[in-house]
C-alpha cells in the first residue's frame, strides 16, 4: 500500500513520508492563524493536493471498521502512522514479533522430501516478514543459512558452490537458481553400484567389502594343497582376523544405529521448538486482533461521547430558553 501511495506522484510521496500541515500565517496582532486558500503559494497548492490525493486512496483501500480510525486525520502520515500501531503493533510488539522470527530462522530445515522451490518459498516468506517489521535480512546471510540447512544428501553441491563462488556477494535467487540444486537427479550425491545406495562408491561399500573378504579367504585356501599341521596356525590367524572384522562390522551397525537414534532425538526436538515457536505466534496474531478490537471500542466510545455531549449543550441551550422565559413572564406579572 506504501508503495501504492509513493506511486500516485511525488506529492503525494512526500505527504506519506513527511506528512503535511494546513498553511498558516500571523494575524494583525502576532497570533498564527490558518491562511486563506486564496494567499495560498503553488508550492503550499502542490503540498494540499498530493496531501489529499494520497489521503483518498488511503479512505477508499481500507474497509469501514478501519476507516473509523482514521476518518478524522488531515494528514496522511497521521492516517499511516494509526494503521501501522493498529496492524504491526507497538515498538515493544515489533521487537517480540522479530524475536519469533528470529526463533523460526534459526530452526528452519529443509525437509527430506521437500522441493528447492518450496523451500525457497518458506525463506523468502520469513526475510519478507522481517522486512515488514523493519529489519532487512542481507543475502549474503540469507545465503550462508540456506547453505547450513540442506539436508546431508547435497553435502557435495554445497562444498561445490561454497569453493566456485563468493558467498558475500551471492543472491539468494542466484543460490536457487543453481541448476545442480534444482535437478533431483543431483540431489542424492554419488551412487554405490554394489547397494544401490548413495552417498559413498563401490570401494567404501560396507556389503561390497564384506562380500570381497569372504571371496579372499575361499581363493586363499582353495588355491593350492596344503599340510594341516603346517598351515593350522597361518589359517586359524586368518579365521581370527576375518572374525574380528566382522565385529567391527557388528559395532559400525551398532555405532550407526546410535546415532539414527540420536539424530530423531535432535529432530523430535526440532519439531517440539517449531511447535512452540507456532503457538506463540498464534499467541501473538490474537493479541494482535485483541488490540485492533480495543482500538474499534475507543472509536466507538469517542462517537458516542461526542453524541452525548451534542445532546447535553442542547439540553442546556432549552434549559435556558425556559429559564429567561420564566424570568420574563414573572416580569411581566408583576
Amino acid at each position: 500500500m506504501k508503495a501504492f501511495l509513493m506511486s500516485l506522484d511525488m506529492r503525494s510521496r512526500r505527504a506519506v513520508i513527511s506528512g503535511w500541515e494546513y498553511p498558516t500565517e500571523k494575524d494583525e496582532v502576532g497570533q498564527t492563524v490558518r491562511k486563506s486558500e486564496l494567499k495560498w503559494t503553488k508550492d503550499e497548492d502542490d503540498a494540499a493536493e498530493g496531501n489529499s490525493r494520497a489521503l483518498n486512496a488511503l479512505f477508499n483501500a481500507v474497509d469501514p471498521n478501519i476507516f473509523k480510525l482514521i476518518n478524522t486525520c488531515k494528514s496522511t502520515k497521521a492516517s499511516w502512522d494509526i494503521l501501522e500501531v493498529a496492524f504491526e503493533g507497538t515498538s515493544k510488539v515489533k521487537i517480540s514479533r522479530l524475536q519469533i522470527l528470529t526463533s523460526r530462522f534459526e530452526a528452519l530445515q529443509m525437509g527430506e522430501d521437500e522441493t528447492i522451490i518450496e523451500f525457497n518459498v518458506r525463506v523468502l516468506d520469513i526475510a519478507n516478514e522481517s522486512d515488514a517489521l523493519g529489519e532487512e535480512m542481507s543475502d549474503s546471510k540469507l545465503v550462508r543459512k540456506v547453505l547450513r540447512s540442506l539436508p546431508s544428501k547435497f553435502n557435495m553441491k554445497v562444498t561445490t558452490i561454497e569453493e566456485a563462488n563468493d558467498l558475500s556477494k551471492m543472491k539468494l535467487d542466484e543460490l536457487f537458481g543453481i541448476e545442480a540444486l534444482k535437478s533431483d537427479k543431483y540431489g542424492k550425491g554419488i551412487g554405490c553400484h554394489e547397494c544401490e545406495g548413495f552417498g559413498h562408491i563401490q570401494d567404501e561399500c560396507a556389503t561390497y567389502l564384506k562380500r570381497k573378504k569372504k571371496g579372499l579367504v575361499a581363493t586363499f585356501f582353495d588355491e593350492e594343497d596344503y599340510s594341516e599341521s603346517d598351515d593350522e596356525e597361518p589359517r586359524m590367524a586368518l579365521i581370527s582376523i576375518c572374525t574380528m572384522n566382522d565385529e567391527v562390522d557388528v559395532q559400525t551397525h551398532d555405532q550407526l544405529e546410535s546415532k539414527n537414534l540420536t539424530d530423531d532425538t535432535a529432530d523430535r526436538k526440532k519439531t517440539e521448538d517449531q511447535e512452540i515457536i507456532l503457538q506463540q505466534q498464534e499467541r501473538m496474531q490474537d493479541l494482535v486482533e485483541e488490540n485492533q478490537s480495543f482500538l474499534f471500542s475507543m472509536v466507538t466510545l469517542k462517537e458516542e461521547l461526542a453524541e452525548t455531549k451534542h445532546q447535553f449543550e442542547e439540553l442546556l441551550k432549552f434549559a435556558r430558553m425556559l429559564t429567561n422565559g420564566t424570568s420574563k413572564l414573572d416580569h411581566i406579572l408583576d
